[in-house]
C-alpha cells in the first residue's frame, strides 16, 4: 500500500473511497488510547464509522510484570483471532495472580462501547496477520495508528530513545498491511523522550519525502472529553498533552522525575500530525529489521543487537528494584545498561547477560539480551 491509495490528505480518502469503517489505534500501549480520540471524535463530525483500539501493554506502575498483555492474560473478552480482542468494561488481565485493569477497558467504560486490544506479543507478523483477519471480517478499510509523544518517529540509535518496542512493532506492521494505514503523532514531545526539536526535525524529512498528509489541533470537544478521561486513565503524555492545549508553556516533569516534558511549542505542542506511513516505515532501521518476527521477545532481542535500550530493559530493571524494596531510579537502570552494553560488547553488538550486579538481572526467561 502505498500514499497514491490514502490521496493527499485523509478527506481526500474519506471522500474518494468512502471507507464502511476505520479503526484508530493507539500504538504505544496504555494511555495511547486517549492519543486516538482528537481523531475519533473529527472522523465522527464527518458521520464515518470508527472502531477504537490500542495495545495493551501498561507501564510498570500498572503493571510491574516485564512485556505485553497477551489476549490470553485477558479474561471476559471477545477473541477475535490470536492477537486481537474486544474488550468492555468488566475485561481484566491476570499478570502473575495479580489483577490488571488496561487503560483501554477504562475509557471502554467511560465510552460505554467495546474497544479494540491488539496484542503485540507475538510479534510483527502476529500483529499483521492479526489486523488484516480483524479488518476483514469487519469491514475495515482504514487503519489509523495513533503515537502519543512522537517517538514513532525514532529511526534508531536515538539517546533520548526509552520505549521503542511497542511503536516499532506497530509501525511495521501498519506498513505491511493489506489495506491502507496512517500513521498520526498525537502531542509533540509529550512523552518526554524525543524533544519537540528533533520530532519537528523528522517531520521535515518526512514531508521532504512527500509523507506529510495534515494536521489538526484540539478542539473544545477534544478537550472536554480528554478532561472527563484523564479523571480514570493513567497518562503522563496525554496530560501534558492536554496542559499544552489549555496554556501551558514550559517544561513539566514526568515518569517520577526521571524525565522531563518540553512544552515550548505552546498550544502546538498537542496537535496531531497524519503521516504517510510507508514512508515514515522505510526511514525506520528497526521498523524493517523486525519485519518478520513472531515474538516481542524477538523484537527486543533485534533491538539489543542494533544497541537499542526498550522499555522491556526497563520494566526488568524496575522489577528487580522492587523486589529489593527500593524505589526505581529509571535513570540508572538506563546507564547502567548503557554502561555494561560498552563494556559487554562483542562482534554483533550483542550485550552479555547477567549484568544486574551493575544494573538488572538479565537472566530471567524470556529475556535477551
Amino acid at each position: 500500500m502505498g500514499k497514491s491509495e490514502i490521496g493527499d490528505s485523509i478527506e481526500d480518502y474519506l471522500l474518494l473511497k468512502k471507507p464502511r469503517k476505520v479503526l484508530v489505534c493507539g500504538i504505544g500501549g496504555g494511555g495511547d488510547v486517549l492519543a486516538t480520540l482528537p481523531t475519533v471524535n473529527y472522523l465522527r463530525t464527518l458521520n464515518q464509522q470508527v472502531l477504537i483500539g490500542a495495545v495493551v501493554w501498561e507501564r510498570w506502575v500498572v503493571d510491574p510484570k516485564p512485556g505485553p498483555i497477551s489476549i490470553e492474560e485477558l479474561v471476559d473478552k471477545v477473541v477475535i483471532n490470536d492477537t486481537i480482542a474486544l474488550v468492555n468494561e468488566n475485561t481484566y488481565a491476570v499478570r502473575d495472580g495479580k489483577k490488571i485493569v488496561p487503560q483501554l477497558v477504562k475509557v471502554a467504560k467511560e465510552l460505554n462501547e467495546p474497544l479494540v486490544a491488539i496484542d503485540v506479543s507475538k510479534g510483527v507478523k502476529g500483529v499483521v496477520n492479526g489486523l488484516n483477519d480483524f479488518s476483514q471480517k469487519y469491514q475495515i478499510d482504514l487503519i489509523i495508528g495513533v503515537d502519543g509523544g512522537g517517538d514513532v518517529l525514532a529511526v534508531g540509535g536515538e539517546e533520548d530513545l526509552w520505549s521503542p518496542v511497542a511503536d516499532q512493532i506497530m509501525l511495521s506492521a501498519l506498513g505491511n498491511l493489506n489495506i491502507p494505514a496512517i500513521l498520526a503523532v498525537f502531542g509533540i514531545g509529550t512523552d518526554g523522550e524525543l524533544s519537540p526539536t528533533y520530532i519537528l526535525h523528522r517531520l521535515s524529512e518526512i514531508a521532504k519525502s512527500g509523507g506529510y498528509l495534515g494536521v489538526r489541533g484540539l478542539t473544545k470537544k477534544d478537550i472536554r472529553l480528554l478532561e472527563r478521561l484523564l479523571e480514570v486513565v493513567i497518562t503522563e503524555t496525554n496530560r501534558a498533552a492536554l496542559s499544552a492545549a489549555k496554556g501551558t508553556i514550559g517544561k513539566v516533569s514526568i515518569r517520577s522525575g526521571s524525565r522531563e516534558v518540553d512544552l515550548s511549542l505552546g498550544i502546538l505542542a498537542a496537535v496531531t500530525v497524519y503521516l504517510d506511513t510507508h514512508i515514515v516505515y522505510n526511514q525506520s532501521n528497526m521498523a524493517k529489521a523486525i519485519r518478520d518476527t513472531t515474538s516481542v521477545w524477538e523484537v527486543h532481542r533485534i533491538l539489543n543487537d542494533m544497541g537499542i535500550f526498550t522499555e522491556i530493559d526497563l520494566e526488568y530493571g524496575v522489577l528487580e528494584y522492587l523486589s529489593r524494596g527500593m524505589q526505581p531510579d529509571l535513570n540508572a537502570i538506563k546507564e547502567n545498561w548503557e554502561k555494561v552494553r560498552k563494556k559487554c560488547f562483542i562482534s554483533k553488538n550483542y550485550v552479555k547477560k547477567n549484568y544486574f550486579k551493575n544494573g538488572i538481572n538479565s537472566s530471567r526467561k524470556n529475556h535477551h539480551f
